[in-house]
């Protein structure tokens, strides 16, 4: 949406550095949080629970930036929860009457953190667990059963929720956060091809942070997500995060300004500095832009055999100009990689729901 990238180069301009992926990634989760907060209240009350704390955490905490992510978290929080269940009420039954509350709870946080340890995503499991220690009643098996009624009811508003209002899918979010990516390294490219002519230039890369920040993004969702296309994802992913390291390492070359400004670079990296960008944000779009990458790889051929005519050695008789011819082979072929296994605009995986109606007519 439009408004995400107004608001993100507003953001910029005041210092903080959030692209328009993580902005819409924000916004999505805490309207989603706050409707299944509300529907979750609404349900418990009318139902005459008064676990509504229970139901609106489960709720709540069960939300995802996806769809499938949601799904797995209501699998695996339901496990947690009669699990956590289980162990609170194994504790209120074991220890001796008059233990209380406190000699329940360090027992069950004992055991459920121990699980927790050895399966992060159980970690849910401390709300049950919890709920049913401070349980003020005699009758454990109603309790037990009232909190995990509870939780199923916040889990099932949390699903509905996810899947209805303002639904996203990983795929998507994987697109959005790599596209941020190719952007940011778009402007770090055109920032490091200007440095070469400067006397004094800055060591920091524009964008190069963002486009970092956004990649990790897009390789959580990547490892996080099953995807049917995951294979070309990591592809894209890996050719990318290359990518921005050769940006980097032509950013240290470019440090040299001693022996750089002895060669005429200014005029061969001139080209370099617009073509790279352009490159860079065509990807960003979904382009298939080979004939930009060749005409890319011209001008960067022109870069190296100036740097080689030159002759340019480093303190211990090195060759700067093959460091440089692999700065800039790295990165187009790094290029290439990530063009080579863009998506092919005339297939589209079908999305949650064409998927579920296509079941439906098999059957």
């Amino acid at each position: 949406m439009q408004i995400f990238r107004i608001v993100s180069r507003f953001l910029s301009r005041m210092g903080l550095d959030y692209d328009n992926a993580t902005l819409r990634d924000a916004a999505r989760l805490s309207i989603q949080s706050a409707i299944a907060a509300m529907v979750s209240y609404i349900v418990i009350r009318a139902i005459g629970s008064d676990e509504a704390f229970v139901a609106i955490l489960s709720a709540v905490l069960i939300l995802q930036p996806s769809v499938g992510g949601t799904i797995d978290a209501a699998r695996t929080r339901i496990a947690a929860s009669v699990i956590g269940s289980l162990i609170g009420l194994v504790s209120l039954i074991v220890l001796p009457t008059g233990f209380g509350t406190a000699f329940a709870l360090l027992f069950t946080m004992l055991i459920i953190n121990a699980f927790a340890q050895l399966k992060p995503e159980w970690s849910y499991g401390v709300v049950a667990a919890v709920a049913l220690s401070i349980a003020d009643t005699e009758d454990l098996t109603t309790a037990s059963i009232t909190r995990l009624v509870a939780i199923a009811l916040g889990v099932a508003t949390g699903l509905i929720v996810s899947a209805t209002i303002w639904p996203d899918t990983a795929t998507a979010r994987f697109e959005r956060h790599l596209s941020a990516a190719l952007r940011h390294m778009a402007d770090a490219m055109r920032n490091v091809s200007e440095k070469a002519p400067q006397e004094k230039p800055d060591t920091d890369i524009k964008g190069h942070q963002a486009a970092r920040d956004s990649l990790r993004s897009a390789r959580e969702v990547n490892e996080a997500a099953k995807m049917a296309d995951h294979g070309a994802m990591t592809q894209r992913l890996q050719a990318a995060d290359a990518a921005s390291d050769a940006i980097w390492l032509l950013n240290s070359i470019m440090q040299r300004t001693e022996d750089l400004r002895q060669t005429p670079l200014e005029e061969p990296l001139a080209p370099i500095s617009k073509l790279g960008g352009d490159v860079l944000d065509a990807l960003a779009d979904g382009e298939l832009i080979h004939d930009q990458i060749s005409n890319l790889s011209k001008a960067i051929d022109r870069v190296v055999t100036t740097c080689r005519d030159a002759t340019m050695t480093d303190a211990r008789g090195g060759d700067q100009a093959e460091v440089i011819a692999f700065a800039f082979g790295t990165l187009l072929a790094q290029m290439r990689g990530v063009a080579d296994s863009q998506p092919d605009p005339t297939h589209q995986t079908p999305t949650w729901a064409e998927r579920v109606r296509l079941r439906r007519r098999s059957l």
